[in-house]
């Protein structure tokens, strides 16, 4: 008889809303976990390096625990024998080796107290997790951004596109089981990497929680009047200040769209990633102050309210294959323009307007479609989400079917 495979959900405390999309994913994640009753081969439970958490659970908790110790005194011995000249090079040489031996130290404590556990395999919940010590483990991936889409900062300075290629490169071949966010997502992978196809296995990706918020209508129009909106008269999009999500392409073709439509407005929402100067001064400079609002980071009800009365999303992001904001506004009823990527196609299939995001005229002329026939793509998003496999259910579902066929694998060795 096969052993029940013990698998802990890694809790990466250091995670907060400000991180956008990813946090959502990563939270709403962790809950539906927590909720399900999973098959009978496997045991889930949750592992951390910090119990300081907002959150209470059901299943277990693994706390890792490791205090640094300096480097044994041989170790520096050995360093003053071998290098005479004892001074700065030397102090930096003693802490590199005991950041070393501490690193490896750390590891195998913590392969210790989870085999002590008796957990088999970490799971990743976020593609930021990056693994620091030896032992099996499935990884979350959401985008491999760097090789497909442009050379966006974000993406290669910084050391950020070093840090992308290493992870799938040297981690995430490692990885038992890749879950991938779409079909779309799994192509990329296969496409860009040397990962073997069966290791690939889609988890779609689902809607945040503000899906789940209702609000009253007072409140509503409150919110609405405070922030000088009228329903369906504004266009919204839900993204962090970074380069790739083209707020730039979006206002120029905004631009446009007033010159014909003056009553309505762009409203803007999210944290600044270091490009947020640099739209505002392009707002100046297409004179549209009056016309575009920038509503900062928002609460997950506010966010609700923006899309129960936008005319629709727009979705101008370079980056996919998939995202979000898309899913959200499906299950809230709100009509999408968004750019043409093959995992928006995936989510959406017909029931959106899709534009290139190198061409603004496009886009003002998607804006314009949608003021026309706004009520055909209600009546196409609503049909669309009714049939949609985009859902927490059918993610967990999956999840719970890969991880029987991961519990065989990993019953191969002790």
């Amino acid at each position: 008889m096969m052993e029940k495979i013990k698998i802990a959900v890694w809790l990466n405390e250091g995670y907060t809303s400000e991180v956008g999309g990813g946090f959502s994913y990563y939270d709403k994640m962790i809950q539906a976990i927590d909720d399900y009753q999973f098959d009978s081969s496997v045991e889930l439970c949750f592992v951390t390096e910090s119990l300081v958490s907002k959150k209470t659970f059901s299943k277990s908790i693994i706390e890792l625990s490791y205090v640094p110790r300096k480097l044994p005194i041989r170790f520096f011995i050995r360093i003053v024998m071998i290098v005479p000249l004892i001074g700065k090079w030397l102090k930096r040489k003693y802490k590199r080796k005991e950041n070393e031996w501490q690193k490896k130290e750390k590891k195998d404590i913590y392969n210790k107290m989870l085999l002590d556990s008796g957990v088999r395999i970490i799971y990743y919940l976020s593609q930021a997790n990056s693994p620091f010590f030896d032992f099996p483990f499935i990884a979350t991936n959401w985008d491999i951004g760097h090789c497909s889409t442009f050379a966006f900062p974000e993406l290669i300075y910084n050391g950020n596109f070093e840090w992308r290629n290493h992870f799938y490169t040297q981690i995430l071949p490692k990885a038992l089981m890749v879950f991938a966010e779409s079909e779309a997502g799994k192509t990329e992978l296969l496409k860009y990497t040397n990962i073997d196809e069966k290791k690939i296995k889609v988890v779609p990706l689902f809607a945040g929680d503000c899906v789940n918020v209702k609000s009253e209508a007072q409140k509503e129009a409150q919110f609405l009047s405070k922030n000088h909106l009228e329903k369906q008269k504004f266009f919204f999009y839900p993204a962090q200040f970074w380069a790739h999500k083209n707020h730039v392409g979006l206002l120029q073709a905004f631009a446009t769209f007033v010159e014909q439509y003056p009553n309505y407005k762009l409203v803007f929402t999210g944290s600044d990633k270091g490009n947020l100067k640099y739209i505002q001064s392009l707002v100046s400079e297409l004179k549209l102050e009056k016309k575009v609002l920038f509503l900062g980071f928002l609460s997950i009800e506010q966010i609700s309210i923006l899309y129960n009365n936008a005319t629709s999303l727009i979705m101008a992001t370079y980056l996919g294959p998939s995202n979000m904001p898309p899913i959200e506004a499906m299950e809230l009823g709100c009509p999408v323009i968004c750019s043409d990527l093959k995992g928006h196609r995936e989510i959406l299939g017909n029931a959106a307007i899709y534009f290139n995001p190198l061409d603004k005229e496009e886009l003002c002329n998607a804006m314009t479609e949608m003021v026309k026939n706004r009520s055909f793509y209600k009546k196409a998003i609503e049909k669309q989400n009714r049939h949609s496999l985009f859902k927490i259910e059918n993610s967990i579902k999956k999840m719970n079917e890969y991880f029987k066929e991961i519990a065989i694998i990993r019953n191969c060795w002790k």
